[in-house]
């Protein structure tokens, strides 16, 4: 019977011990991604650009895009931690090295500390992540190829903001029939 407590404490001081450490708060992993419905505007001389139903959107455009974004995806597979102040992104790639930053959370927005300023990184908690990424394909009075970029972190991207990103300027300013704009958020959740 001795034993039998002795063990039983143990055991309890073992679990104690291993709930303690330094001040980590949550793992959390990636879980998987979506695309938001892209949206695509066309010049015109009168109205500036044109809203594009995502159905009559070419195929071709379709797939242009899709299949950028993949490029960008950097996420899979890695996680995220808090620690203390800092918060850390592992890529779980043996060519990369973890980052650490200072972090902050404004009421559900999570705001990281880089070069020098706050940026806008994810919305959630230290308990479920939702990382926003804007990409932005375009191409400009028709010339050249589409251009595929990956937007400045924010939360939220509307078309005048994908616009600026391009450099049109607005939405209202793509006056030439040939300009071209399509903008989409990936959601990479971590749980």
């Amino acid at each position: 019977m001795k034993y039998n407590i002795a063990i039983y404490i143990s055991v309890l001081l073992l679990f104690v011990c291993m709930s303690c450490g330094d001040d980590e708060k949550e793992n959390l992993r990636y879980s998987y991604s979506i695309v938001e419905n892209p949206k695509m505007y066309v010049g015109s001389e009168e109205a500036g650009g044109i809203e594009v139903a995502y159905n009559d959107i070419p195929s071709r455009l379709k797939k242009l895009f899709t299949a950028s974004l993949p490029v960008y995806e950097a996420l899979n597979g890695s996680t995220i931690a808090f620690s203390g102040d800092d918060i850390i992104l592992d890529s779980q790639s043996a060519l990369a090295k973890p980052e650490r930053s200072p972090y902050k959370f404004e009421g559900s927005s999570l705001y990281i500390y880089k070069r020098g300023e706050w940026l806008y990184f994810a919305e959630g908690g230290n308990n479920y992540l939702t990382v926003r990424q804007h990409y932005i394909t375009y191409k400009k009075n028709g010339e050249g190829d589409f251009v595929v970029q990956q937007a400045k972190p924010m939360r939220d991207m509307t078309g005048d903001t994908a616009a600026e990103e391009a450099g049109f300027g607005t939405i209202s300013e793509m006056k030439n029939i040939s300009d071209t704009l399509i903008f989409a958020t990936r959601n990479t959740i971590f749980e």
